[in-house]
């Protein structure tokens, strides 16, 4: 709701923000910045317009670390509510078994790593352990992805190759992300980042058609004008790949083979499992295990915070335990790794499925990071901006009327301007028919745009739209005041 969040712009500090922004941007080593004070609400505000001000300013992609994975994907949520280009990317399991698996975390986190590689100015919202889980690297993807279009030259045969080498299952009619199908010079696929799959006819090795279709009833939706194509998991084998693989379970089979009698049941167990997955290996088989081995396969280690380039705005929206809380799901993910070492199934230089915390300490070192806080943020160093915010948290007024008029009324009597936030367009006129018999002027506002606050000069402005967290800017004089039910209210009236 840009009429809310464009409130922050009205508190002076929330400006002065935006001038050391600028001001970091262009230094020769950008400092860091620090806003505190911020109540929920204010702090999805002064996130919103500062990374709306900062696409602006600085047209390039942008991070936004959040404390825990419901928390990133509400912020992406939100920021994508509020008008600016957001994705979420999720943190993923990484699968040691030789068992096949969905692989949908991997393919929104692929397309969110193509649109960053792509340097599109997205602003993108995951946790610290995501951020630091190793993926495919940046130089394997450019290669791997392709653009396609009208009038361009590939075979139907090389494209059903490519798509097999990229992930995609071959599968008699598309209906999921990750699979194509093809019938003679007819070949449909289903991408990650497009809502619905492609069709391409073509008329002998040049695509002389692409539209959309429906993967319910398999008719076409409209024209295609290109389409990207990008590989449909994180970690693929090709034959050097394969190959490395194939010698890697060669050394493990004879370091098992020279296990003691203590361990015999454990040894023939691992020779199993390793022996089943040799023969996938030089049967050309699918490759179900290939988690295990991703730094094996990517031989240069590789992050999300790989894919940025210098100078990238970094909002860290975590609590000052989120170091402590990282390191310990990196013990974790470094402990699943161990056990497969120590049955036999895994060589311990290859037990690394992320870096550590110190890698994103320097990624923040090198870059332009934001810290935001309720409370302020421990920085070692030198600051380029400090910034402390007066605002105060406001209850939920959900089936609260009473108390609602009556502290409309103490505000506008200390010279405040104030906005209710009603659930939906019916509601929001009946707050202002209930406002008015209270003897309180009220006018209905649009929720999508800002206003002129001189409006709001003893009249409360009433708008529809998702702001569960009401806050007070204090200097300002700005209250929102929030009628929506709060997220533990929703989850009572889902249970009932």
């Amino acid at each position: 709701m840009k009429l809310i969040t464009s409130l922050i712009a009205e508190d002076r500090e929330f400006y002065q923000a935006t001038l050391a922004l600028s001001e970091q941007l262009a230094a020769t080593k950008p400092l860091p910045l620090s806003a505190s004070g911020l109540s929920d609400g204010a702090r999805e505000a002064f996130l919103t317009e500062l990374l709306r001000y900062a696409s602006e300013a600085h047209p390039h992609p942008a991070l936004l670390l959040a404390t825990d994975e419901s928390e990133a994907k509400a912020l992406a949520d939100a920021l994508t509510a509020d008008g600016v280009e957001a994705v979420y990317y999720p943190s993923r399991d990484f699968l040691l078994m030789n068992v096949a698996s969905s692989h949908d975390t991997e393919r929104i986190r692929l397309s969110v790593l193509c649109r960053v590689l792509r340097g599109e100015p997205v602003v993108v919202v995951a946790t610290p352990f995501a951020s630091l889980e190793l993926t495919m690297p940046p130089e394997t993807l450019r290669a791997l992805s392709l653009s396609l279009r009208v009038g361009d030259e590939i075979s139907p045969d090389s494209l059903t190759e490519r798509l097999l080498s990229l992930g995609f299952a071959r599968v008699e009619l598309v209906d999921g992300v990750g699979q194509f199908a093809r019938r003679g010079g007819i070949l449909d696929f289903f991408t990650a980042d497009s809502a619905m799959p492609v069709r391409l006819e073509f008329f002998g090795d040049e695509i002389d058609r692409m539209a959309y279709f429906d993967p319910i009833t398999q008719r076409s939706e409209g024209i295609c004008e290109s389409i990207s194509l990008f590989p449909s998991r994180e970690v693929l084998v090709d034959a050097e790949a394969r190959a490395a693989l194939l010698s890697a379970h060669e050394s493990l089979i004879r370091a098992v083979g020279t296990q003691g009698e203590a361990t015999a049941d454990a040894a023939v167990d691992a020779l199993r499992i390793l022996s089943n997955e040799k023969h996938a290996l030089e049967n050309g088989m699918e490759v179900l295990f290939a988690d295990r081995y991703i730094s094996l396969i990517y031989r240069g280690a590789a992050t999300l915070l790989s894919y940025f380039t210098a100078r990238t705005v970094v909002l860290s929206a975590v609590d000052s335990g989120m170091e402590e809380r990282c390191e310990v799901l990196l013990k974790t993910l470094a402990e699943e790794g161990t056990a497969y070492v120590e049955k036999g199934l895994l060589a311990s230089r290859y037990n690394r499925f992320a870096e550590g915390y110190d890698t994103l300490t320097a990624f923040l070192e090198q870059n332009l990071p934001v810290y935001v806080a309720a409370f302020g943020h421990s920085v070692k160093g030198r600051l380029g901006g400090l910034f402390g915010f007066r605002t105060r948290h406001t209850v939920s007024y959900y089936d609260k009327n009473e108390l609602l008029t009556e502290d409309i009324k103490t505000l506008l009597s200390g010279f405040y301007r104030v906005i209710v936030v009603a659930e939906t367009p019916a509601a929001a006129e009946a707050k202002i028919s209930l406002l008015k018999e209270a003897g309180i002027a009220a006018i209905p506002l649009p929720a999508e745009e800002s206003v002129s606050l001189s409006l709001l000069k003893d009249t409360v402005g009433v708008c529809a739209g998702g702001c569960p967290s009401g806050f007070e800017l204090m200097v300002p004089k700005i209250a929102v005041l929030s009628t929506l039910p709060s997220a533990g209210a929703a989850r009572r009236r889902t249970r009932k």
